[in-house]
C-alpha cells in the first residue's frame, strides 16, 4: 500500500469524512512565518534589569493580543543559553510579518533584537488537520 503520508491518512479520514468531524480544526489558510528573537544583553534573561521586566511584560501583552486576533500560532523560548524567541504566526505577506516582527515593544525598546524573519509552514500540529 501506497501512502501519501497526509493526516487524512494517519487518522483513517476518508474523502468523504472531513477531519472536523473527529473534532479537529483546520488551520487558518494565511501565509505563515517563523521569527527569531534574542536578548541584547545575552545575559539578561538571568537577570532583567527593571525597565527590562517592564519591556518584556509590554511584549508579553503584544503576544497575547496577536494570539487573541488570531495571528500568532505558538510562542516560546528556550532556557539555557543560547537564549532564544521564536514566534510562529500568520500575516497577509512577508511586509506585514516585518511589521509583527519589528512592532514587539521589547524590540522597539532594544531589550531583543530580531535574528530573523523567514516563511514557514506548520506540517504537524497535536489536534489540528494542517492540510
Amino acid at each position: 500500500m501506497r501512502h501519501d503520508g497526509s493526516m487524512r491518512e494517519v487518522l483513517g479520514a476518508g474523502r468523504n469524512r472531513p477531519l472536523s468531524m473527529f473534532g479537529i480544526p483546520r488551520v487558518m489558510s494565511r501565509p505563515q512565518f517563523i521569527r527569531f528573537v534574542e536578548p541584547v544583553r545575552p545575559e539578561m534573561p538571568l537577570g532583567p534589569t527593571e525597565d527590562e521586566r517592564a519591556k518584556i511584560g509590554e511584549h508579553l501583552d503584544y503576544l497575547e493580543e496577536q494570539l487573541a486576533a488570531g495571528n500568532l500560532i505558538l510562542c516560546g523560548r528556550t532556557y539555557e543559553p543560547p537564549y532564544i524567541g521564536i514566534s510562529i504566526f500568520e500575516a497577509e505577506d512577508a511586509e506585514a510579518a516585518e511589521r509583527f516582527a519589528y512592532n514587539d515593544p521589547a524590540v522597539k525598546a532594544g531589550v531583543f533584537r530580531v535574528v530573523r524573519v523567514q516563511s514557514y509552514r506548520v506540517a504537524m500540529q497535536r489536534g489540528v488537520d494542517v492540510d
